[in-house]
């Protein structure tokens, strides 16, 4: 007799392409047992960027407008959590509302999500940090099962303001190396593609996306500085909200005396972003707040130079420790970059050793399984 699938339900605030959230969700259905889960996604706002994909790997994709339609999408969120034996949370709000839609539906398990590890005022709004609160008091109660955090500084920094230490599990996430590995010709393609990229420029590559708690002013701020010292230098701001109508960023590019399409290209999302950091003689991660950096195992993956403030589990992750700074500090980040393009940028494979030793997507897929 053939063994029942689980039914398992992923619960997250959109899924959204460009969010690192959204793309560890869409990997680990991607890379999902389907012969061992029934899976399913349910997204709280109407952003539908991975539903073709997900739908195309036969996961069932339900989307909602929790903001123009709140009682239609609990009620709807109850129907389909009915005879589910997993609830996945993913993300602050994910979870505030998982934890009473599981509970009327009276779901087995229900599993807290959290992914961030900084929580300070400057980079988070009040009515997030209300309702991360009020989910570390959930956190006590029968009908949560785990609490789980995708780096060991978020597990610290919400066991300090209350979550419950006995529920912790920690998930690190993880990286698709076969698809994110280097490629020799890539400089080559981008020089064609783009006659004012120049052949003899370092080119410096940041690929997040337009928020603040990603800390883009640090970033612009120490190109500025390293443009004066080291001129040979092209920029690529690669990501959600990286376009040449965003007037803010613009603004701040500008006050650094940097020019678009000149020394910095706002290449908004990208399919290519292996062959850009190929490309790239150098990856600067420049957050205020990660978790646990998706970029950053990616870059390392293509075996390129990194620079990286020190930003959640950061410091595990990337082995050449003089080259992690401190958050905001536009100085320290630009000195450290300079000193990096005055000597030969190389490319590094013992990076890429890393990932595929510990960080590999199947690897996490294994673990985020064993709490099905």
């Amino acid at each position: 007799m053939k063994e029942r699938r689980k039914k398992i339900v992923h619960l997250i605030n959109d899924i959204a392409i460009g969010g690192g959230a959204q793309k560890m969700l869409y990997n680990i259905t991607k890379y999902a047992n389907l012969n061992k889960f029934d899976i399913s996604v349910i997204s709280l706002l109407p952003l539908e960027g991975y539903k073709e994909e997900m739908s195309r790997n036969n996961i069932k994709v339900y989307i909602f407008d929790i903001k123009k339609h709140p009682i239609k999408t609990i009620s709807g969120i109850v129907s389909i959590l009915n005879g589910v034996d997993t609830l996945f949370c993913w993300m602050y709000a994910s979870n505030f509302i998982g934890y009473f839609c599981g509970k009327f539906a009276k779901t087995k398990k229900i599993n807290f999500g959290i992914r961030q590890s900084n929580i300070d005022r400057s980079v988070m709004k009040t009515s997030t940090r209300i309702i991360n609160k009020i989910c570390s008091y959930f956190s006590y109660s029968k009908h949560i099962t785990n609490v789980i955090y995708n780096g060991e500084k978020a597990k610290k920094v919400h066991e300090n303001i209350g979550y419950d230490k006995r529920k912790t599990k920690v998930i690190q996430n993880g990286c698709e190396i076969t698809k994110f590995k280097y490629n020799p010709d890539a400089k080559n393609i981008l020089l064609k593609s783009n006659n004012k990229i120049k052949k003899d420029s370092k080119l410096i590559i940041s690929a997040t996306r337009y928020n603040k708690i990603k800390d883009v002013p640090n970033f612009v701020t120490a190109m500025g500085i390293v443009k004066k010292i080291c001129p040979n230098i092209q920029i690529f701001m690669c990501g959600n909200g990286f376009v040449e109508d965003n007037k803010e960023l613009l603004s701040i590019i500008e006050k650094n005396n940097l020019k678009v399409d000149e020394d910095v290209f706002l290449m908004g999302l990208v399919n290519n972003l292996p062959d850009m950091f190929s490309a790239c003689d150098l990856y600067v991660l420049h957050s205020a707040g990660e978790a646990f950096p998706n970029t950053l195992l990616e870059a390392m993956s293509c075996e390129i130079e990194c620079v990286a403030t020190d930003a959640g589990d950061t410091e595990k992750i990337f082995p050449n420790k003089d080259h992690i700074v401190r958050i905001g500090d536009s100085e320290q980040l630009a000195e450290k970059i300079c000193g990096i393009l005055k000597s030969k940028t190389e490319r590094h494979p013992e990076y890429r050793k890393i990932i595929e030793e510990k960080y590999s997507i199947e690897k996490v897929v294994k673990e985020y399984e064993s709490y099905y």
